[in-house]
């Protein structure tokens, strides 16, 4: 199970990955022909998205074993 860390953690990872989003935007047609760069775009984006997603499936959870709702 995750911990309460993630909670605090993650709204700053999903504002980050909204100002990362913006960066490649704005840097696209620069590093459109570029795989180095689309490979690092993805994965910073991984990075920042992960601990986010991690979070509300751990909200997910708790609040179906709330509900009876099976997860």
């Amino acid at each position: 199970m995750l911990t309460g860390s993630y909670g605090a953690f993650s709204p700053a990872c999903l504002a980050l990955l909204g100002l990362w989003l913006v960066v490649v935007q704005v840097r696209m047609r620069a590093w459109q022909g570029s795989a180095i760069h689309r490979r690092r775009s993805y994965g910073v984006a991984l990075i920042f998205a992960s601990p986010g997603a991690a979070t509300k499936m751990e909200n997910r959870s708790k609040l179906a074993s709330c509900t009876g709702y099976p997860r």
